[in-house]
């Protein structure tokens, strides 16, 4: 296969600059399409990274210090084990660990890269068929049992087989066939059918290299450790739910990262209790839509603003309906509901205008979501239209009396929005109540087993687009149970097909209409997504707003160091 006839290789032509992809040789058979970069920055020609201050001016970065960050979000597991655990909690402790790539979305939507951790290069032989090349300065924490050893492609496959083996994150792999150490530093993969985000589920942060040693150091449970990887820090002391701590690895095979000495992590829920440490200077960051901004502007002038619209992409409020249950049983009615809501006038009053509409799907570039005339045919604001609707399907909404369950599993404040969407039902006859509900019931209740009606809530993000929408749209889908019951054979079909395109113009169109298709069916409805803005102290510098879009990892604090170090 030629360079130029795979999907990444024409997906990056139109979306990566291409200095930063290395051309491979050839390992026998037809040709190779490497798709592969080094190091994480552009470089100023001293091979030091150069970082941007707020001002404009460039600056190098200094060594030392200690960065202290608040995450608002709780974590969701208590084991140090990064093969069984999510995203909430994997980016913190997964942080002493590496993948074999990883995203950086530093020039997004200019251009997407994926660079190397634990691999220098990769080659795509041909559609099922990719060879990793191992970092070969690669090497595990000198802590006993491992004791500074080399990473080999053993190790990789080795993990991945674990990965696999405890099941909560084995969808991640769902598209492996066989796995090969060809020798200690290159591994070969081979597909089980073409798949068109593999890529997305190597650089995912659940996809993590371990070495075997700490495994059975540990009885094979590793609850409570060790965790001894390959990555920028070293586990120092976490307190579930409280607070996590590592400090710098000096023997990083990717120095001089990490810049701070010290890394912690604290874990504060509630929003005023983050916001005052931030205004004291206790914490580098704090979650800041405009007005928090505002807010703390008053303590902190010069404070910096970030924010990211790619996980914008599937965060925010969506409406999920269960299509067995009357009245909106009828395609009509979930469609006229969606149509009930000021969705600009939601974004500007629920999160200050740091919002935009979507068809509620994570797609690989923005260019790829719907048009806004593609997302008005069902989203627009039009009540006229919604009353035509329930009276086409003989409909009269003061009849319906429901609970609407809203809950935040992905996410915050949709429990304080659910308020907005009484008042737009209620100006058409309908009395809902709502019914505050945990992570837990709407997991189960909403996307397993469809006990509820109608519900409001966050949906998770997930590695990439096929990650997403074969969990929560195609029918065998693990969060799937409303789409289950919809019974809809071809939006199976449409699904399946686009998993395995390779022509990234023609995936595009089949994944578009896979949005028409979310939109006229109706059964997850998308009100809005939310941007995630956030603020930081003025002296810290290279922080990039979820630069890997393959679920936030902690790695981008690696890059982080203080002008003031």
């Amino acid at each position: 296969m030629r360079s130029n006839d795979t999907y990444w290789e024409k997906f990056w032509q139109r979306h990566v600059t291409r200095r930063r992809v290395l051309q491979g040789a050839a390992l026998g058979g037809a040709g190779l399409a490497a798709a592969a970069v080094i190091g994480c920055e552009e470089e100023d020609g001293s091979g030091t990274p150069a970082t941007q201050q707020p001002g404009g001016a460039s600056d190098q970065p200094r060594q030392g210090g200690t960065t202290t960050w608040v995450s608002q979000s709780p974590e969701t597991a208590e084991t140090q084990d990064v093969h069984k655990i999510g995203h909430t909690t994997m980016w913190r402790t997964g942080m002493v660990y590496n993948k074999l790539l990883r995203g950086d979305m530093s020039k997004y939507p200019d251009q997407i890269d994926y660079i190397g951790e634990l691999a220098e290069s990769f080659e795509i032989v041909d559609a099922t068929t990719w060879v990793f090349n191992l970092h070969q300065g690669a090497k595990f924490t000198n802590i006993a049992p491992v004791n500074g050893r080399a990473v080999t492609a053993h190790d990789v496959v080795y993990s991945y087989q674990r990965q696999i083996a405890e099941g909560v994150n084995a969808s991640v792999f769902r598209a492996i066939n066989t796995m090969e150490a060809v020798d200690d530093h290159t591994l070969r993969i081979n597909l089980k059918n073409p798949d068109a985000d593999f890529v997305w589920s190597i650089a995912d942060q659940r996809s993590m290299v371990i070495p075997r040693e700490m495994v059975e150091a540990a009885g094979g449970d590793l609850t409570n450790g060790p965790s001894i990887g390959s990555g920028p820090w070293i586990l120092g002391n976490w307190v579930h739910n409280q607070i996590l701590e590592h400090r710098r690895n000096p023997d990083y095979f990717l120095s001089p990262l990490p810049y701070a000495d010290v890394l912690q992590v604290i874990t504060v829920p509630d929003q005023n209790t983050a916001q005052a440490a931030f205004r004291t200077g206790q914490v580098l960051n704090i979650q800041a839509n405009k007005q928090v901004e505002q807010i703390m502007r008053s303590s902190v002038p010069d404070l910096q603003t970030q924010t990211s619209e790619l996980i914008g992409a599937t965060a925010g409020d969506r409406l999920w309906f269960n299509p067995t249950k009357a009245p909106v049983n009828d395609e009509r009615v979930r469609q006229a509901l969606g149509m009930l809501f000021d969705r600009k006038a939601i974004i500007d009053q629920v999160v200050f205008g740091d919002g935009w509409v979507t068809a509620g799907i994570f797609m690989p570039a923005f260019d790829w979501h719907l048009t806004e005339a593609d997302l008005n045919e069902y989203l627009a604001f039009d009540p006229q239209r919604a009353r035509q609707l329930f009276q086409a399907a003989g409909f009269d909404p003061r009849s319906w009396k429901p609970v609407l369950d809203a809950g935040i599993p992905g996410g915050t404040g949709t429990v304080e929005d659910a308020e907005f969407y009484l008042s737009a039902l209620r100006d058409v006859g309908i009395e809902a109540q709502i019914n505050i509900v945990d992570k837990t019931e709407i997991v189960e209740h909403v996307w397993q087993q469809a006990r509820t009606d109608f519900c409001v809530c966050n949906k998770p993000t997930f590695n990439g687009t096929n990650g997403e929408i074969f969990a929560f749209y195609h029918s065998g889908g693990i969060f799937a149970e409303p789409y289950r019951l919809l019974a809809d054979t071809e939006f199976d079909r449409m699904i399946q097909q686009q998993a395995g395109e390779l022509d990234p113009e023609a995936r595009k169109a089949i994944l578009l209409d896979v949005q028409r298709r979310v939109l006229k069916t109706a059964v997850a409805v998308p009100v809005f997504s939310r941007t995630n803005p956030i603020a930081l102290q003025p002296h810290v510098r290279g922080y990039k707003q979820w630069s890997d879009p393959t679920g936030g990892d902690g790695h981008r604090l690696t890059e982080v160091w203080l002008a003031d170090a």
